[in-house]
């Protein structure tokens, strides 16, 4: 049987002219034996085309329009993989061999290669090193054995950096099954790498340091815990970085963050792992220090003494230069001895507690600190009520002149706690601070003695008084400290001299010129006094006393303690003394408590007191008869 389509008509078309000839041959032998030699070649065109033609129109034209409607579908179907193969996805493909065949435009444009050098090439020229190394240990097997392969890798451009792509790889096989060329298919995620990256950041990475942070320190913390052995969790934080703040900004507070991050990098070994992990906090995570408890606390104490040496010298911020210790809290572990979250908050408490201690402290962790701590978070829950109960209050206790008259009252904050009794600044306004409910507490105080002024203002025996309110250094620093204080002259007309605002030498620790502006604002704007309590503890110099508008100057009760006996202390106020007269300061002798004491002051010429031998601080109710016992002249008499 003959296949050949072609030959096949060529010889059903002879087969039917030769039977159309002999057709006609027959009839003009029989029928028609006498008709001319013309009208018989006439007769036997015309009968052979009516024969023939049946015979081309099935075995010629209409396999050829077949044909052709065949080519046209065919040019319809290729014209559809043409621009299909034209989409946004690169497409490259490739011989059984892995040699490039063919590649479309996207693919071009990806890696920006002409296609005149890729033809012909081995894919894996075009991929970086760790898309071979995925092609020998997963790819080809895959491929062999499933047919496909789909995964991430990065492909090569024609500068030499790399795309991080999706690929989908596919084998293509005839109909005997053999593989003839192999379909890859790319996607750039370049995009979704940037925006993955920048999510995680967000979740894992400090914005201002660039260090680890929290949420990646508890993870690491929960790897380190499967190592049978020590391991160390060091946080610390620069001393009176809020106070930085408050005085200058909080963008300059972002960049002391960002000097200290530079020096750990810089001084610390690559090995620690550094991570920023709250507000001013940072922390070191020490792993692989071993299973022997000596040599692990060796390890911890090189670490500790290197975070040190960087607080040494100062941070040169915005042209000044800052100054600032260190506070470090150090607790270890070994293997599972505590969970992650109690892992960090004994770290965080020693280093609170290092706080407490004067420079470049450090703490290890004590059992006995959570329990203090949680007292402590307890004492802050309820300070927070402390003001909508108005459980905070004033003791006033009476200033006297040399003439034992009453000349005025320092108001002393009292927490009437609802279970622990009358409590001391001492043990809440530290917390305060540290919480930031010191604002809200120093606001509240602070118009309480703007309210006793106007009642003190209606009554004969204390009209005359002074009331001295202290202000922390934090207080003061607010950013609506001011805007407080004209709140309150708006709402109570008060006489403003006799309203005296009691600040400590650390107000100015950072900013002088800073502090010293505001303080002459308040002078000039409200004519309001002003006192500088505990003088001589601190930071004062002649220069600070210069430039600083005081009117007044407190002598710290440590010096009046044994001025009698001590003769060091009697010339350290005997000095003070005179530097008060220089500058014609006010001056007040804080912590009187004996006759001999209030002689002394006396004879060198300090003329106003405070302390016990007058009276200690009273409630409201009981300053009038104190007051009434000051009226001038008569000597106080010790109790």
């Amino acid at each position: 049987m003959i296949k050949n389509p072609s030959k096949r008509l060529f010889i059903l078309l002879a087969l039917s002219i030769f039977v159309g000839e002999f057709m006609i041959m027959i009839s003009f032998k029989y029928w028609l034996p006498s008709v001319s030699e013309e009208i018989g070649a006439a007769i036997d065109a015309t009968l052979l085309t009516l024969i023939a033609t049946p015979v081309l129109q099935l075995c010629l034209i209409k396999p050829i329009n077949q044909l052709v409607e065949k080519i046209r579908k065919d040019q319809d179907e290729l014209r559809l993989v043409a621009q299909a193969f034209e989409v946004n996805e690169g497409i490259l493909i490739s011989d059984a061999d892995f040699n490039v065949i063919r590649v479309n435009k996207s693919f071009l444009k990806m890696t920006g290669f002409k296609a005149p050098n890729l033809l012909g090439k081995s894919v894996l020229a075009l991929m970086s090193n760790s898309f071979k190394e995925l092609f020998e240990s997963e790819i080809k097997n895959n491929l062999a054995d499933l047919g496909n392969w789909n995964g991430e890798s990065t492909t090569l451009q024609s500068n030499g950096d790399e795309t991080p792509v999706q690929v989908s790889i596919t084998a293509v096989k005839n109909e005997s099954g053999v593989v003839t060329e192999y379909v890859s298919v790319l996607n750039d995620i370049t995009t979704r790498i940037i925006s993955e990256r920048r999510i995680y950041e967000l979740a894992y990475i400090d914005e201002i340091t660039k260090f680890p942070n929290l949420n990646q320190l508890l993870i690491d913390l929960e790897k380190s815990f499967l190592l049978d052995e020590y391991l160390a969790l060091i946080v610390f934080e620069p001393d009176n970085f809020k106070l930085l703040m408050d005085a200058h900004s909080y963008k300059l507070g972002d960049y002391f963050l960002k000097k200290i991050a530079l020096r750990l990098t810089r001084e610390l070994s690559p090995n620690y792992a550094i991570y920023k992990i709250h507000g001013n906090k940072f922390a070191i995570l020490l792993q692989n220090i071993g299973g022997d408890l000596s040599n692990a606390s060796r390890s911890v104490s090189h670490v500790e003494s290197s975070i040190k040496s960087i607080f040494f010298t100062p941070f040169s911020i915005n042209g000044f230069e800052h100054y600032s210790d260190v506070s470090i809290g150090v607790v270890m572990a070994f293997g599972h001895e505590y969970n992650v979250e109690d892992l960090i908050t004994s770290a965080q408490i020693s280093s609170h507690q290092a706080s407490r201690i004067e420079g470049n402290s450090s703490v290890f962790y004590d059992k006995s600190y959570k329990e203090q701590a949680s007292k402590k978070r307890e004492l802050e829950n309820q300070l927070h009520l402390a003001v909508s109960n108005k459980e905070l209050e004033f003791y006033y206790q009476i200033q006297v002149n040399a003439n034992n008259k009453a000349i005025g009252a320092e108001a002393l904050v009292r927490w009437h706690h609802p279970a622990l009794g009358l409590t001391f600044p001492i043990e809440f306004i530290p917390l305060a601070e540290e919480s930031l409910l010191i604002e809200e507490i120093g606001n509240y105080l602070l118009e309480l003695g703007f309210q006793r002024l106007i009642e003190w203002a209606k009554q004969e025996e204390t009209r005359h008084l002074t009331l001295s309110v202290n202000i922390t250094a934090k207080q003061f620093h607010r950013p609506n400290f001011l805007l407080k204080i004209d709140e309150l002259f708006k709402k109570y007309p008060i006489d403003p001299t006799k309203l005296m605002l009691e600040l400590t030498e650390s107000i100015s620790v950072d900013n002088l010129e800073y502090v010293s502006a505001k303080m002459r604002l308040l002078k000039e704007k409200y004519n309001i006094k002003l006192s500088l309590d505990d003088f001589g503890t601190g930071y004062s110099s002649l220069g600070y006393l210069q430039s600083m508008p005081f009117d007044e100057i407190k002598i710290d009760r440590c010096f009046i303690h044994d001025v009698t006996t001590n003769h060091k202390n009697a010339s350290i106020v005997e000095s003070i003394i005179a530097l008060a007269k220089i500058y014609n300061f006010r001056l007040i002798a804080e912590g009187v408590e004996t006759k001999e004491q209030l002689d002394f002051l006396r004879k060198s010429g300090c003329e106003n007191y405070q302390g016990f031998l007058f009276s200690k601080p009273v409630p409201l109710e009981e300053l009038h008869p104190v007051v009434a016992k000051f009226v001038g002249e008569q000597s106080p008499k010790e109790e």
